[in-house]
């Protein structure tokens, strides 16, 4: 996860989302496994399975880097576009990665800018949920939800039912999260 510097938007319009999708397909390898992603106005998360420590600080370092360059130009921008250092934590088990990519395809309903994750057109819910025939190349599905079942169909409906569903605790933890 990155944030824009002092909370600032680094996505102001549809180029923006699209500009920073392209150069994360430039920077996956073979070394990594995107699983879930979520562009916010003025964040974003990526759940990212990689090889090492390093694979993942240079593939981060590279695609802000890019997408610097790349909003410099578009908004005649000086200074640093994201605030200190991506923020990352160790997925250790499939219902962790299961509950992660479901807090990161929420983030818009919890904005407060859709009512439903599927109305949010920059994230993974989609891809995951409505059987989108544009899934991007870099996008892999994760364990967790193949492992939901062995029917698309019904692994596409239980997944829905299980990010849509609100959480009372919900609440209390975005609350702690919006204070840092």
């Amino acid at each position: 996860m990155a944030r824009g510097n002092n909370k600032r938007n680094v996505f102001h319009h549809p180029d923006d989302f699209t500009a920073f999708m392209d150069r994360l397909q430039l920077c996956i390898n073979e070394s990594l496994e995107t699983h879930h992603f979520c562009l916010m106005t003025n964040h974003y998360h990526l759940l990212i399975k990689a090889d090492t420590a390093e694979t993942l600080s240079k593939f981060m370092h590279r695609l802000q880097r890019l997408y610097h360059h790349y909003y410099r130009r578009k908004h005649a921008y000086f200074g640093h576009l994201f605030q200190g250092r991506y923020k990352s934590i160790v997925i250790n088990n499939e219902s962790h990665l299961l509950d992660c990519g479901r807090y990161i395809e929420r983030n818009p309903v919890r904005a407060g800018l859709v009512k439903h994750p599927k109305d949010w057109k920059y994230s993974s819910f989609r891809h995951y949920a409505c059987r989108r025939s544009d899934k991007p190349i870099w996008l892999t599905y994760s364990p967790a939800f193949l492992g939901l079942s062995t029917d698309e169909e019904e692994r596409m409906r239980l997944y829905e039912k299980h990010v849509a569903e609100e959480r009372a605790y919900e609440a209390i933890v975005d609350k702690h999260l919006h204070k840092s």
